[in-house]
């Protein structure tokens, strides 16, 4: 039997163990993080798949005539569009992640930070042309498309951002 003088020794070591397991789950969680945020970055940067459609946007960026193309509503099979929505996505997907903290938000803003607000800037005619109403009376909701995107470059960007969104968002 234990001396009552050491009572405490056994709740001590089990609150060290209990602080040493909340470290190392801390620190497991950030390096996941870390991690999918590179695995995001280098697979944006290496396949096909994305690197078509950003130059689908680079040309809907430089070049009025490509510009006007995809602004164009009423073009049926507007794949040029199609593609550049497809790339705005992307940066859909990238604000959801750094928003649920699947993927580390400041690592992604120093890495591509600039970017994002350029390509908000540059995209935000096309995505308030997206946010219209289907014609005839459709069904879906646009209002919220790109909202998540707009949240962050809104909030990165500060002065930086020269457009604003056009739209009430569906929250």
């Amino acid at each position: 039997m234990a001396p009552l003088a050491f009572w405490w020794v056994q709740p001590a070591v089990v609150a060290v163990g209990i602080f040493v397991a909340g470290v190392a789950i801390y620190w497991n969680r950030r390096v996941a993080r870390l991690k999918a945020t590179l695995d995001l970055i280098e697979g944006t940067e290496s396949k096909e798949y994305y690197q078509k459609r950003y130059r689908a946007f680079r040309s809907y960026r430089r070049d009025p005539e490509t510009k006007a193309t995809v602004l164009n509503t009423n073009l049926e099979n507007n794949t040029c569009r199609d593609e550049c929505l497809d790339f705005l996505n992307h940066y859909e997907l990238v604000a959801i992640s750094c928003k649920k903290g699947i993927i580390d938000a400041d690592f992604y803003k120093m890495w591509m930070g600039p970017v994002f607000i350029r390509d908000w800037n540059e995209a935000w005619q096309l995505i308030n042309s997206a946010r219209m109403p289907e014609p005839l009376g459709g069904k879906v909701d646009h209002r919220a498309a790109y909202c998540e995107f707009e949240t962050l470059a809104l909030s990165w960007g500060g002065k930086f951002i020269s457009n604003r969104s056009v739209h009430e968002h569906v929250t």
